[in-house]
């Protein structure tokens, strides 16, 4: 979809697409947001986890190119375990 800026009319397009993720804790949603803008492009990973009553959420991004989906792993494993050390 598209998002007119009411102040300077520039047009931002938002997309989001399923992203390639392990599955983690007890259920796992992950995705990939890229938001398109008239001189750069931010995207976005987000990956939500949930471990027994609790659920985390880790973000990823970067602008004008691909975020380190091992970075993002890595952060998520990060949050279970300490999730997991709370009990």
């Amino acid at each position: 979809f598209e998002v007119e800026q009411e102040d300077t009319g520039n047009t931002s397009s938002y997309e989001a697409t399923a992203l390639g993720f392990p599955q983690l804790g007890d259920r796992t949603l992950a995705l990939r947001l890229t938001i398109r803008q008239t001189f750069e492009t931010m995207t976005m990973d987000f990956v939500v986890v949930k471990v027994g009553h609790n659920t985390v959420t880790i973000a990823n991004g970067t602008y004008n190119g691909t975020p380190n989906v091992g970075v993002t792993e890595e952060a998520a494993r990060a949050a279970i375990a300490g999730l997991e050390e709370q009990g």
